[in-house]
């Protein structure tokens, strides 16, 4: 994402530190993450210390500060998913793509496959 992108987004929502969250979340629907000179570019535009940013970034599940696929599989491995054969869809899903949780192919466009206790 260039910089005047980001700006673009940023004037959307008038340049205001309370508009960080939105702000993010737009970007991120685009990039699909938030790479750190996203991060930087916003701090200075919204003149707000970088580290307030790089919370908020890291601390809502939302976000995600490595690259996510394009498209995503949530294989659920909760005690009643469990039960019920879940570490085999998962195990079949890896084979399938060669993808294991938390990682993503390389040209970013697949999947990114993430297991989950819910």
């Amino acid at each position: 994402m260039d910089k005047t992108r980001i700006d673009q987004i940023i004037t959307k929502y008038n340049a205001e530190a309370s508009a960080l969250i939105q702000i993010l979340l737009e970007i991120q629907s685009e990039t699909h993450w938030l790479p750190r000179m996203v991060l930087t570019r916003i701090a200075e535009k919204l003149q707000v210390p970088f580290t307030r940013v790089l919370h908020i970034a890291t601390f809502y599940k939302a976000f995600s500060l490595v690259p996510k696929g394009r498209h995503q599989i949530h294989i659920c491995m909760g005690t009643a998913c469990h039960v019920r054969g879940a570490t085999r869809v998962l195990d079949s899903v890896q084979d399938l793509t060669g993808i294991r949780p938390g990682e993503t192919d390389l040209d970013n466009a697949l999947v990114n496959i993430s297991n989950s206790s819910s």
